[in-house]
């Protein structure tokens, strides 16, 4: 098993080895030759090598190079023998050189082990720049020995200038490759664990119902032994039966611990924020609803608790939806030395004879089409997760709509 796993992993490593001296070999054809005498072309070819390399490393980048210098130098040939009608022998000899390039640049980011500067753009560049101009100097002093044709001052340059500007362009591409991947990421980890951490706090809510609802069993079990009542062991079975229905939640809520504790507990307040907006808004979609979330927000922070904040603001959002058919969702951030968060919607409001009881386990005002209550228990873990973050929330009819005020102390949820 272990030997079939290692030669499918060599197979996919010789697979993406190919692919990049491939496109590689292509996208070199799309290029400058920016010298009369000498066949010193600048092309694509170096920046799609360099971008390959660091999307997905290969483990063998010496190799790598050797087999793109390979691929590149065949397929130059190639395209000069069938389609520019030049000699084999001849066209070979010109583009040679190139292999030294490609091999030459792998040495150099094996060596200079650029790939583990990738969270340091300007580090990264530079040593890009620097392999660049290495390589550029191998491949040109194989053409000396060919050729004797040397490139003068003003000629190395724009050789020093062309490294510049393409090793820096492809650490601009593949940062905007990574953050885009790393948002979505983000955000796809955000929404698992925030439903993952609300399933938490519903499987602890029932487990304490079990609990009350075992006692309650098992001292009426109790009454009725006293009272030599014939029903008194079925209702100690009942209890029993119920003690059985805690252990198994126990069990489940233990493991779903687990899992919470490697959670992504922190990410930037503008993160959250977004990831709110866009769940949301599709939440509202798929309800066949039209919503619009707007954000305003004074500062940034990296939220420590990020997965309480999240699930806290995407409860009463998600409530703002289901309140409203159309219209408009604010939520404002204001940043001292509180994090004061405000939600207001354009929605059908709420009765201010039902503000005292919005938050207590149980009450709801929504009704799904076949006319059953919600479990209107969304609101009572927002408040007991705003207390346990020591803040405090509140609810202000307006009138068109709601608003939600949450305030966390700034010292409990920055990280």
């Amino acid at each position: 098993m272990t030997n079939s796993l290692q030669l499918s992993h060599r197979n996919y490593e010789w697979i993406w080895i190919v692919i990049i001296a491939s496109l590689t070999a292509i996208s070199s054809e799309i290029k400058l030759l920016p010298f009369e005498h000498i066949n010193f072309r600048f092309g694509l070819g170096s920046i799609i090598f360099l971008l390959l390399l660091l999307i997905r490393p290969t483990e063998r980048v010496v190799r790598t190079g050797i087999v793109t210098g390979i691929v590149v130098v065949l397929f130059r040939t190639g395209i000069d023998v069938s389609v520019r009608g030049e000699e084999l022998v001849a066209s070979f000899i010109s583009n040679a050189p190139t292999f030294v390039f490609y091999m030459v640049y792998a040495i150099g980011y094996r060596l200079l082990r650029m790939d583990k500067h990738k969270e340091r753009a300007i580090t990264l560049g530079l040593l890009a720049v620097i392999t660049e101009i290495i390589a550029n100097s191998g491949e040109h002093a194989v053409r000396f020995l060919f050729s004797h044709q040397l490139i003068d001052v003003q000629g190395w340059l724009l050789v020093i200038a062309v490294a510049c500007f393409r090793s820096f362009f492809v650490i601009g591409i593949y940062f905007s490759i990574a953050q885009a991947y790393g948002q979505r990421q983000l955000t796809t980890d955000l929404t698992v664990n925030a439903n993952v951490y609300m399933e938490t706090l519903y499987l602890k809510k029932l487990m304490n119902h079990v609990e009350q609802v075992m006692a309650h069993s098992y001292t009426l079990y109790r009454e009725l032994k006293k009272q030599d009542h014939p029903t008194h062991q079925q209702v100690l079975h009942i209890a029993q039966e119920i003690h059985e229905v805690k252990k198994d939640s126990q069990r489940i809520y233990a493991g779903i611990n687990k899992i919470t504790v490697d959670m992504v507990q922190t990410a930037k307040l503008s993160q959250l924020l977004q990831h709110v907006r866009n769940s949301n808004e599709n939440y509202a979609e798929h309800l066949g609803k039209s919503c619009t979330i707007h954000i305003a927000q004074d500062a940034d922070l990296v939220v420590g608790e990020a997965i309480a904040v999240l699930t806290i603001l995407n409860n009463i959002v998600a409530n703002a939806v289901e309140a409203m058919n159309h219209g408009n969702i604010y939520l404002s951030v204001t940043i001292g030395e509180a994090v004061l968060f405000r939600i207001e919607d354009e929605g059908q409001g709420i009765d201010e004879r039902d503000l005292a009881l919005i938050f207590e386990p149980g009450f709801t005002t929504k009704y799904n089409q076949a006319g059953v209550a919600a479990t209107g228990i969304g609101l009572s873990h927002v408040r007991d997760l705003v207390q346990r973050l020591g803040g405090e929330v509140n609810c202000v009819p307006l009138k068109t709509g709601t608003s939600f005020t949450i305030t966390l102390p700034k010292s409990r949820i920055e990280e």
